[in-house]
């Protein structure tokens, strides 16, 4: 299994980018986690899992990445 974590500082950002994975066979995992400083840093979160195929002990991709 493949893990990853897309973050942006715009909400609207972060949604191409996980759409973009959503796309290439990723899947979410979890809900979008928000980090907040006052007065103006805000960073959105969302990770991110794909499943792997292993054969003769190789771990390959379901599905092709672009």
């Amino acid at each position: 299994m493949k893990y990853d974590v897309e973050c942006s500082n715009s909400l609207d950002e972060l949604i191409q980018y996980v759409n973009e994975k959503l796309k290439k066979g990723w899947k979410c995992q979890g809900g979008v986690s928000i980090m907040f400083q006052p007065p103006h840093y805000t960073v959105f979160y969302q990770a991110l899992t794909k499943e792997v195929v292993r054969k003769s002990g190789k771990a390959t991709q379901k599905t092709k990445e672009k």
